[in-house]
């Protein structure tokens, strides 16, 4: 079983497990949530019941596996303002992303509130941590905490979705993304992570777990003081771009920071 299978399988519980601990929340229809606080269209696929689509909007992802509809649908995925749902969030969380679906069968016009298998979502961030929440956003516009936890792999969130009767926001604890700078270790003989994502003025702490001693390098940027094993540095990122890292002497470790 692969990657892909292995979520799809998990989510595949999770999201039955959602369905049935929601009751009567799934209807043959679903409020149409591009009026009710996500008036953005970030992304749309028409996609067939036999075949899989796969929409990305910056660091989140949206796979739709087949058969996940019976019918031709229009699938929208819908954003709206973060602020909005900041002034709502539970105190000290601090929303990361909104997020909601929209689903349109092709031949009667009819939104779509339930799927046959379900839609993962997978959203990747630095802020991402193991405290990192999954939230229900109600046509009222109420937050509700999803009652199945999402699934959490460094700094990727996972979770499956069943249907499109709310939208969804990803929190992450305000005083853990402010506790000190995101860690990238290096360690038989490659970066981990490989690459990452950070806001400007954003720290960065370079650990060095390898062999012996080296520098750190910022290709046209810096070089840091020679580090040996157990030691670290870190590095302000003050300019948005992209940035490609290496060892000194062992140039072919890299990786990439992107900063916005």
């Amino acid at each position: 079983m692969n990657k892909m299978q292995k979520l799809a399988a998990t989510a595949a519980v999770s999201a039955a497990t959602f369905a049935m601990t929601a009751g009567s929340v799934f209807a043959a229809t679903a409020p149409d949530f591009q009026h009710l606080g996500f008036p953005k269209v970030a992304a749309s696929a028409t996609i067939r019941p036999d075949h899989a689509a796969t929409l990305k909007y910056g660091h989140l992802v949206v796979h739709v596996p087949a058969g996940a509809f019976s019918s031709q649908v229009h699938f929208e995925l819908l954003e709206g303002a973060v602020q909005q749902f900041a002034m709502r969030a539970p105190k000290g969380e601090k929303v990361l992303m909104d997020f909601a679906f929209k689903a349109t069968n092709t031949k009667t016009g009819a939104l779509i509130g339930k799927f046959a298998k379900p839609i993962i979502v997978s959203f990747t961030d630095p802020a991402i941590t193991a405290h990192s929440e999954y939230w229900n956003v109600a046509p009222d516009g109420k937050l509700l905490a999803n009652p199945l936890k999402p699934k959490i792999a460094g700094h990727t969130l996972t979770h499956g979705n069943l249907g499109a009767p709310v939208g969804w926001i990803i929190t992450t604890p305000a005083m853990a993304q402010a506790s000190g700078p995101m860690e990238v270790v290096i360690k038989n003989g490659k970066f981990n992570p490989g690459i990452v994502h950070l806001q400007k003025g954003q720290r960065l702490k370079f650990l060095f777990d390898g062999m012996g001693t080296d520098h750190f390098v910022v290709r046209g940027v810096v070089t840091s003081p020679l580090v040996h094993v157990g030691q670290s540095w870190t590095y302000v990122f003050n300019k948005p771009g992209t940035y490609h890292v290496q060892m000194k002497d062992m140039g072919y470790i890299q990786m990439t920071v992107v900063v916005k």
